[in-house]
């Protein structure tokens, strides 16, 4: 064998023996970083981040509400679930404001979208504690947007134009609400608003004059709040 071979032959050794060596390196490095962070290696057929967080019930890594399709089958992603919780808190806040009109299309409507998507619920038990949890945890705030909202539904466009008038507006609304005013609000001054106003003043420990000023609404809301916002969190019980 001549020499040029015989170095062919030890080169061809070496780079096959450095190869190996690169390779050994490699899969104890990817072998470490598995133990280390293991959540970076998906077992089986890669699953898309939306299924892999919904098998694990992981609020982390998407967003916490997510409107269900209409028809869509198969379980309930935690924040789909989460999605429905809420909009059912929503909706009944905004079912104590509106009274008839064009509001009451528009709730009627929202109702009937919510309906749809919840007509068929599956879901794994994992899932659905993960958005009562949730939604537990932000009920008072769930609460508090809804009745805003409701608010800005229900009032008349007449009423909306004048800010003396809103303002008369949004505290007979709240007084309702807190089942203190027996008719209808509409915006206009009357004994029976002030004595509503009275009662609720009293109620809350302030010297009662009647009068309706930015304090008072705000303390009318959170007097709403504390009223309006569910027990417990679910679809079965009816909280």
């Amino acid at each position: 064998m001549s020499n040029g071979l015989k170095k062919s032959i030890a080169y061809i050794a070496i780079i096959l023996a450095l190869a190996a060596g690169s390779f050994v390196l490699f899969e104890v490095m990817t072998l470490r970083e598995v133990v280390k962070n293991p959540e970076n290696f998906a077992s089986g057929t890669n699953l898309e981040p939306a299924r892999r967080d919904r098998d694990e019930g992981d609020f982390s890594r998407f967003s916490s509400f997510s409107s269900p399709d209409v028809g869509a089958e198969g379980p309930m992603t935690p924040a789909e679930l989460a999605w429905l919780l809420r909009e059912g808190i929503i909706l009944d806040v905004i079912g104590n404001f509106v009274t008839g009109g064009e509001s009451l299309d528009s709730y009627n409507a929202r109702v009937r979208a919510y309906n749809e998507r919840s007509r068929s619920i599956a879901y794994r038990d994992s899932d659905m504690k993960a958005a009562v949890d949730r939604v537990a945890g932000i009920k008072s705030a769930i609460v508090r947007d809804a009745i805003e909202e409701a608010l800005k539904l229900s009032m008349p466009e007449k009423i909306a134009g004048d800010t003396a008038s809103s303002a008369i507006w949004t505290a007979q609304s709240l007084l309702r609400v807190m089942g203190l005013l027996p008719d209808l609000p509409n915006g206009r001054e009357s004994d029976g608003t002030s004595y509503a106003v009275k009662t609720y003043e009293i109620m809350i420990g302030v010297q009662p004059d009647g009068r309706i000023n930015d304090v008072l609404t705000a303390r009318l809301i959170d007097s709403c709040v504390r009223r309006l916002t569910p027990s417990g969190v679910g679809f079965s019980t009816g909280e």
